[in-house]
């Protein structure tokens, strides 16, 4: 919706958008093949001129029809059940992953795991009860909002990440980038 509305008060602009993983998108940024990006992932500050979009929850998510091998109470609850996780280079999994570690687990602690390169994908197979997953609770929220999914309660996982735009901080646009993410928020917080 943010997007949709700056581009209706800027009804001239030309931009091309383009949907990647973080891995990807630093890549195209420090080649110059695009100029702005809104990131999950982590990214070296030092080397971007950035500012946070926003702050999310990081939630375990399953199907409202899901049935468990056991009743999650904690992470190591989920690890008989099959773990939808989204490809090497995906900010989701490097925050999963870091997060993990930080708790002293691995992605190898979950018996099953299928690798999607899209969150719509994702979204789907969980609708099918097919497993499990971790998503910014944006991306799950109309499907809980519906009844369709739930937030799996978890007392030992709580994780909250910051989206951000980030540019070239060399880059003699940096003002007006910072004025897109601007509006961009300010969009985002009035809708």
């Amino acid at each position: 919706q943010p997007l949709s509305d700056y581009m209706k008060t800027h009804p001239g602009i030309r931009m091309q958008m383009k949907i990647a993983n973080t891995a990807e998108l630093l890549k195209e940024l420090m080649n110059g093949e695009i100029q702005l990006a809104i990131v999950e992932g982590y990214f070296d500050r030092s080397a971007y001129g950035y500012e946070v979009w926003e702050t999310e929850r990081f939630i375990p998510v399953a199907s409202a029809e899901y049935h468990f091998r056991k009743s999650p109470r904690n992470l190591p609850d989920l690890f008989r059940e099959r773990l939808l996780i989204r490809e090497q280079g995906s900010g989701s999994r490097e925050i999963l992953e870091k997060n993990l570690v930080a708790a002293n687990y691995s992605l190898e602690d979950f018996s099953e795991q299928t690798e999607v390169n899209s969150i719509y994908a994702i979204l789907q197979l969980l609708a099918e009860n097919l497993g499990i997953s971790f998503l910014y609770e944006p991306a799950a929220r109309k499907g809980i909002r519906s009844g369709e999914f739930i937030e799996i309660p978890l007392r030992d996982f709580s994780v909250k990440h910051d989206f951000c735009f980030i540019w070239d901080k060399n880059s003699i646009f940096a003002e007006e980038y910072r004025k897109i993410s601007g509006e961009l928020k300010t969009a985002r917080i009035s809708g």
